[in-house]
């Protein structure tokens, strides 16, 4: 979620909940209302879902999940096996990486929330690296190993 997802949450509740006060006494219409902004923003966002596209791309154009196979790695964990012979890892159901032959994982695509799989930027490229050589350890970045520190 990024701030423009929050400023949508916070402009349906909200003005949900000032629609709602006069409709009961106290706080309940305020509730109400803001139950109401809710379900309308949940709506709207899924049907706008509707038009995303909900699997990532092969590299050779392919974009459905029938292309994939599911298998398990001793590295990764699960790992797709696409027809064309390339390996992915879909991590956090938003981050699409592709395998290598020395199991170094790159960021391919990225989904973000109610929108369609995108190319990443190069600085999220960055952020996110794979390293599947550490003998089954999975790291997510360069920061996610934790560093010692003197007490």
């Amino acid at each position: 979620m990024n701030l423009i997802d929050l400023f949508w949450i916070a402009l349906f509740v909200g003005g949900g909940a000032v629609i709602g006060r006069p409709l009961a006494p106290g706080y309940l219409g305020s509730i109400l209302g803001a139950l109401i902004g809710y379900c309308t923003l949940t709506t709207w966002a899924n049907l706008n879902a509707r038009h995303a596209r909900l699997s990532p791309r092969c590299n050779c154009g392919k974009k459905e999940w029938t292309h994939f196979n599911g298998k398990s790695d001793s590295i990764f964990g699960h790992v797709y096996e696409s027809r064309c012979g390339l390996r992915f890892v879909m991590r956090k159901g938003c981050l699409w990486f592709i395998v290598d032959e020395s199991n170094n994982a790159t960021l391919t695509q990225i989904k973000p929330v109610y929108r369609n799989w995108r190319e990443p930027t190069e600085k999220e490229i960055a952020n996110h690296r794979m390293h599947g050589s550490g003998g089954g350890q999975r790291n997510m970045n360069s920061r996610s190993t934790p560093v010692p520190r003197d007490v």
